[in-house]
């Protein structure tokens, strides 16, 4: 997702589509099959936002996370989840009504293990794979994470 290409055909895509449908809202949505929606964005906030410098080299917007989310940004790599500091770039991780709890089919909890995670306050977390930043009031994306805790 944080190709730097796919970044750019998105937003040729969005000023195409604002071009031809004058007066649609039209909306970005991020997440994942098993956290949906994590963030969103519109198309014109999506173009300003497109606009300012990026925080690291390829990171696009994704939008402002959904208010009934918590997000948090890890240090990539294998281990026990920690923080990254404020700023920096790393895996993220989200916490909310809308991450799904377990996987069909996997009776014993091991493919959720390698994704999940409990967080200080019992809370269910769930590692996206993707790496990104926390800016501008929202989320920037900048690749895939290429380690997951296992």
């Amino acid at each position: 997702a944080g190709d730097p290409a796919f970044a750019t055909v998105e937003m040729e895509c969005l000023r195409r589509l604002r071009a031809v449908f004058t007066s649609a809202e039209i909306a970005v949505v991020y997440g994942s099959t098993e956290a949906y929606p994590i963030a969103w964005t519109g198309a014109a906030e999506a173009e300003k936002m497109a606009a300012l410098a990026p925080p690291c080299p390829g990171a696009f917007w994704a939008g402002r996370p959904h208010p009934a989310l918590r997000l948090r940004v890890l240090r990539p790599g294998p281990g026990l989840p920690e923080d990254a500091p404020p700023g920096e770039p790393g895996e993220l991780a989200v916490s909310g009504p809308q991450v799904v709890r377990s996987y069909f089919g996997d009776a014993d909890g091991s493919l959720a293990a390698r994704f999940k995670f409990a967080g200080p306050d019992g809370a269910l977390w769930y590692r996206t794979g993707d790496l990104g930043v926390l800016r501008d009031g929202g989320v920037r994306l900048a690749g895939r994470a290429r380690e997951r805790s296992a």
